[in-house]
């Protein structure tokens, strides 16, 4: 089983590390690894748990047969069982036979597939908390680049804002709306970065280097977020400020027209020329 497991486990991997696949794909390959690494890790488990009685049957027996003989159940452990010290043990009978020895090498034998099962069943462990660290990586790496991609819009909007501004041109409330639409997006992926940081702060040690790590990149993320609160703040006082700036720009352009009003009346004074009355009631009406 753990052989076909590791086929399908090889398969599934090439789709992750392969680059030219998007996020989503990759994040959907590696939820397939990690549904693969609950298989290995629960058929370990139950090849520890059987390992595991039998070692505690089989110490047993020993027991029953020997006694607390000294240091006999820990030279088993080691592995390095001689006669040396247990000559009643290691005695053979008149026809030269010792079934002791076969039942210490037969506990030899069960501890050392259990000892090596504890060792497949921690590799099994590890490989989940590596799966789990690459999906973390992956899916940090989809939010940023969602994020960059949103501000990108927002940078293209100012830019046109900018371009509205500097040639006279009003900014409208369909502008600053859209860019707090972008920036409520930006939310929304920073809130998704922080579920993804507190995930993965789970998943290591308290207090470790690592763990601040995240801490720090969870706080930068709340920053972000208060920020772009901020700007939608500022963007909605502009929207509310719109109709004094329009009633601002109106009067400005009036103000314009009358300079140019009376300027013109100025010339022709010069010139002799005596100002219209329609041109003096213009002035007047403005």
């Amino acid at each position: 089983a753990l052989d076909s497991i590791s086929r399908s486990r090889n398969k599934i991997l090439r789709s992750v590390e392969d680059e030219t696949n998007s996020y989503q794909d990759q994040l959907s390959a590696l939820q397939q690894l990690l549904a693969l690494d609950e298989q290995v890790i629960t058929t370990n488990q139950s090849a520890l748990d059987i390992y595991s009685r039998q070692w505690d049957e089989i110490r047993q027996k020993i027991t029953a047969a020997f006694g607390e003989a000294d240091g006999l159940i820990s030279k088993i452990m080691n592995g390095n069982v001689s006669p040396e010290g247990y000559e009643d043990i290691f005695a053979a009978d008149s026809n030269g036979n010792n079934p002791n020895t076969d039942l210490i090498d037969q506990a030899m034998a069960i501890y050392a597939a259990f000892t090596q099962q504890e060792d497949a069943l921690e590799d099994s462990i590890n490989q989940r908390t590596e799966d789990i660290r690459k999906e973390f990586e992956i899916r940090i790496s989809m939010i940023k680049a969602s994020v960059d991609e949103v501000g990108a819009d927002m940078d293209k909007l100012q830019s046109k804002m900018d371009i509205k501004e500097t040639t006279g041109q009003m900014i409208t409330e369909a502008d600053y709306q859209r860019m707090i639409r972008l920036s409520k997006e930006q939310i929304s992926l920073y809130y998704d970065q922080i579920d993804a940081l507190e995930e993965q702060a789970d998943e290591v040690e308290e207090g470790s280097a690592e763990y601040y790590n995240l801490q720090s990149q969870i706080a930068s993320c709340s920053n972000a977020i208060s920020q772009c609160e901020r700007q939608q703040a500022e963007w909605n006082e502009e929207i509310l400020n719109l109709p004094i700036r329009r009633i601002e720009r109106y009067l400005e352009l009036l103000k314009h027209i009358k300079q140019d009003m009376t300027n013109k009346i100025d010339e022709q004074s010069s010139l002799g020329i005596a100002a219209t009355k329609e041109q003096l009631q213009s002035l007047i009406d403005i």
